[in-house]
């Protein structure tokens, strides 16, 4: 008799294998999420670890600044005293004027220390106001205009007044005035010094700019940083930290500090800060 064809089922309940994959998945997704963490953890210990003696040192180096810009304070008060009594005891001598002006270029250097140790460990006091930037600038640029015409350069402006900002008054003008100074001081005989005042939605733009000088682009990376000097500053007078402190003031305001420079039209600096630093 012949066999009839059929199909035949099968069914077969894969549940179990099921539940042990998805098992298994969660325990590898778990066991990676813990490795993750634990070699994460263990990357910033060492780099904690690797980072210390820098960190150490710079603390120590950051010390030091601050120690020995107080320490130095009070002999070259001492010596610039001494030096205007012995000039008024001996009459007038052209060492003593030496004396005397080199002393304030010690005491020159060492303020500017002085902030940028308070600066890099937090102590300069900061109050936050909302003042006029606009009329502070102006405040500044008005004795700056005699120092050009005495120099036989010309000081512009082009800041209106009634743009208000955030920020600690006197921090901002000095960082305005060592931009002004190295403009003074960098552009040629009988250039132009030009100081403006812009807004950008929520941002405030203050733009020194001076003709006939040139910062190369390998030098726009260094010049914020300490004691550097560009070449073409290697035979002016100033300790390399002007720039430094602005850059810092910049940053406590939450604000940056752009260069611009070009040989035909000059170097321009935009200072960037928010409304509310």
């Amino acid at each position: 008799e012949p066999r009839k064809y059929g199909a035949l089922i099968v069914v077969m309940d894969i549940s179990p294998e099921i539940g042990y994959l998805r098992t298994l998945l969660r325990v590898t997704a778990i066991a990676g999420a813990a490795s993750c963490a634990l070699l994460s953890a263990l990357a910033a210990l060492l780099i904690r670890r690797a980072l210390h003696p820098v960190q150490e040192a710079f603390d120590k180096q950051r010390q030091f600044v601050w120690d020995a810009s107080h320490e130095l304070k009070t002999p070259l008060a001492v010596l610039s005293a001494n030096a205007q009594v012995l000039e008024k005891e001996l009459g007038q001598n052209e060492y003593f004027g030496y004396i005397r002006a080199e002393a304030g270029h010690m005491n020159d250097l060492v303020q500017s220390l002085l902030t940028l140790a308070r600066l890099d460990a937090g102590r300069q006091a900061a109050p936050m106001e909302r003042f006029d930037l606009g009329e502070a600038l102006l405040a500044l640029a008005l004795p700056m205009e005699g120092l050009a015409f005495e120099t036989g350069k010309t000081l512009q402006t082009n800041v209106p007044e009634g743009i208000f900002c955030t920020g600690n008054r006197q921090m901002l003008t000095q960082l305005v005035s060592i931009l002004l100074s190295n403009a003074l001081k960098y552009s040629e005989a009988g250039g132009t010094i030009t100081l403006s005042l812009e807004t950008n939605g929520r941002q405030r733009l203050v733009r020194v700019h001076n003709t006939g000088s040139y910062i190369a682009p390998e030098e726009q990376k260094k010049i914020f940083d300490r004691f550097y000097r560009a070449e073409n500053a290697a035979n002016a007078e100033g300790s390399g930290i002007g720039l430094a402190i602005a850059k810092s003031i910049a940053q406590l305001h939450h604000g940056t500090i752009l260069v611009d420079s070009r040989p035909q039209s000059g170097t321009c600096f935009t200072l960037v800060l928010p409304e509310r630093g």
